[in-house]
């Protein structure tokens, strides 16, 4: 056992603590979002301030799919129907991503597009496995 291993079993064992914790973080804000599937089914889900499209929907049963993790693909393309300003602006990376994946200028990539505010509304164009409805 280390010399940490030991200090630890010594300070549980006498019920010493390591003094105050330090404050945690303020909650994030949660903002409804609006998801239109492909079929046109509307389905609303909570994003926390800053949580990219993509974590938003993988919280439902219809998470935007997705075919990388570092913005080159352009599969999570999402059309952006209400509450622009309520997403961080567009970066040259992802715009130079759309040109070359033939992505449509007013469409935005959802897993570099983070929700800053209310009143987003978007339509999937790609869910992630099958739509039942």
């Amino acid at each position: 056992m280390s010399t940490f291993g030991i200090r630890r079993n010594i300070k549980k064992l006498f019920g010493w603590n390591d003094g105050p914790k330090p404050p945690s973080a303020p909650p994030r804000p949660e903002y409804p979002i609006m998801l239109i599937l492909p079929t046109g089914k509307e389905i609303e889900v909570k994003a926390k301030e800053g949580d990219s499209l993509v974590l938003a929907a993988s919280r439902s049963a219809y998470p935007i799919s997705t075919g990388c993790t570092d913005c080159s693909c352009g599969t999570c393309q999402v059309e952006i129907l209400d509450g622009n300003d309520s997403l961080t602006r567009e970066v040259s990376r992802e715009t130079e991503t759309k040109k070359i994946n033939s992505v449509p200028e007013d469409y935005r990539l959802a897993c570099q597009t983070a929700v800053i505010g209310h009143g987003v509304k978007i339509r999937i164009i790609n869910i992630l496995g099958e739509d039942e409805d």
